[in-house]
């Protein structure tokens, strides 16, 4: 009965009233941090849509509106493709498709704020659950920062608010070993949004298998904990996609080594150290309490940290699931009393900050992203201007936006990189940089005009040793013609 007092009390820092003091902040500063927060994030954040990953988010929205179909077979953009396109993330999409067709680009850019700011407030909410109001502000602002290398207006940013979730939920698990069912229900969403999903159940494993290293569960509790996990599990293969779904994500697994934010970053980039500076508090405040550390907490702060050394896409997976431990831990430190946690009082005051702030982002919207960032759009007349079906060796990062901008018109590549091979794909970077082969790939893709980025390499192969001709430059872009 002691080691499970022990793991209790660990597990939920704040439960011991002793020694805890009263924040010297007013109370109602305390409740209105987390709305000036979010009034940062929404002046920072909204910007043009400069992500080219996000236009063919849209596209896949319309797509799917106008089908009712998930696989896309063959590719109607692109003429190298050569696997289907599974939409696994057509919940979001479908969102981000109506959005763009009300309200345009400005609309698209909204959502993606309010997104956020759902973000933000989800992980704070989760640290309420574990900390004082001031101790929550800090550690969700720290955990968002250690978010922003993956804020991109895409679905993905849906994951890290679910994963936050599934955290909090499981952590209360831990607490009283009652079964949460509705995550269940949440990771059916989570899997209809983004290929992050099976978070879900890793996260469960791995706070059940450390109740069992601490010897608190029995045949009952455990069982029912394990349910909630395989349930998590067989959720993913009920989306309307089908189980086609489970496999999905794993499609790009051969191209991964030329996509950035699947590689691992050095440990001096920023969003890194911002959540290994969290792991390091959770230990190092574990460490000082003199206590046997329960191992559900262990392995969740060793899965944080594996997700922040692995690839920079799971830094934000990491800052997710590390935030409520790391929130509790930093509760004990500062040893502020843990104020009710009231949806009512908190949610008013950053609710009226945040609507204030949103309503005002609606406004200056249409003169803030009217117009794509990091897209050649001076180039747009020369473009429509093509004949239909022509088919571009086109840079990369043009790809999505030239699927959204110009759909008659052929991509050569885009950032649907599952739906291209990896031999392919290699062909194509090799291009790109103007090595060796970069003329066999040309004449494999069949293109009669190129759309690529000023400066880079094969601007100057082209055009010097293959006689292309240059039609117009404009925003960092250029238009080539093949010579004939």
């Amino acid at each position: 009965m002691s080691s499970e007092v022990n793991a209790l009390s660990a597990a939920d820092p704040v439960s011991a009233p002793d020694e805890f003091t009263d924040s010297a902040l007013p109370i109602m500063l305390r409740r209105a941090l987390p709305g000036l927060v979010v009034a940062f994030i929404v002046i920072r954040m909204l910007q043009p849509i400069s992500d080219s990953d996000t236009f063919w988010h849209m596209v896949a929205g319309d797509w799917l509106r106008d089908t009712h179909r998930f696989v896309v077979e063959p590719d109607p953009w692109s003429s190298t493709a050569s696997r289907p396109w599974i939409l696994n993330q057509w919940l979001p999409e479908l969102f981000m498709s109506w959005f763009q067709e009300h309200f345009g680009l400005p609309g698209v850019a909204w959502l993606h704020v309010f997104a956020l700011v759902g973000v933000y407030l989800t992980v704070w909410w989760v640290c309420r659950a574990r900390a004082s109001m001031l101790v929550s502000a800090i550690v969700s602002v720290a955990a968002f920062g250690a978010m922003s290398g993956s804020l991109a207006a895409r679905p993905q940013v849906v994951s890290f608010a679910f994963a936050a979730v599934a955290t909090g939920a499981w952590l209360k698990s831990a607490d009283d070993l009652k079964p949460r069912w509705w995550l269940i229900a949440m990771t059916w969403v989570w899997a209809c949004s983004h290929g992050f999903w099976f978070f879900s159940p890793v996260i469960g494993l791995t706070v059940v298998a450390g109740l069992a290293l601490d010897r608190r569960l029995d045949r009952r509790s455990g069982g029912r904990l394990l349910l909630v996990c395989l349930g998590s599990a067989v959720a993913g293969a009920l989306t309307p996609v089908g189980p086609i779904l489970v496999t999905s994500p794993f499609q790009v697994r051969d191209v991964t080594q030329y996509i950035d934010e699947w590689q691992s970053v050095g440990i001096t980039d920023p969003r890194l150290l911002v959540l290994l500076c969290l792991v390091a508090l959770a230990v190092v405040i574990g460490l000082r309490r003199g206590e046997r550390t329960p191992w559900h907490l262990i392995l969740l702060i060793g899965l944080a940290a594996g997700l922040g050394l692995t690839y920079a896409r799971t830094i934000a997976v990491g800052a997710a699931v590390i935030a409520p431990i790391a929130a509790g831990a930093l509760h004990e430190v500062t040893r502020l009393k843990r104020e009710p946690r009231r949806a009512g009082p908190e949610f008013a005051i950053v609710g009226i900050i945040a609507a204030a702030a949103l309503t005002v982002s609606a406004v200056t919207a249409p003169a803030v992203a009217a117009t794509p960032g990091l897209a050649p759009n001076g180039l747009n007349a020369q473009l429509d201007a093509l004949p239909k079906g022509t088919v571009l060796c086109n840079a990369w990062a043009y790809g999505g936006w030239l699927i959204w901008r110009h759909p008659d018109l052929k991509v050569t590549m885009d950032g649907r990189a599952e739906i291209y091979t990896g031999d392919y794909v290699t062909s194509y970077v090799m291009f790109e940089l103007a090595r060796p082969g970069w003329k066999e790939y040309v004449s494999r893709a069949g293109c009669d005009y190129a759309l690529l980025q000023q400066g880079k390499p094969i601007v100057e192969a082209l055009t010097s040793e293959a006689r292309w001709s240059k039609v117009a430059e404009a925003d960092g872009g250029v238009l080539l013609r093949r010579p004939g």
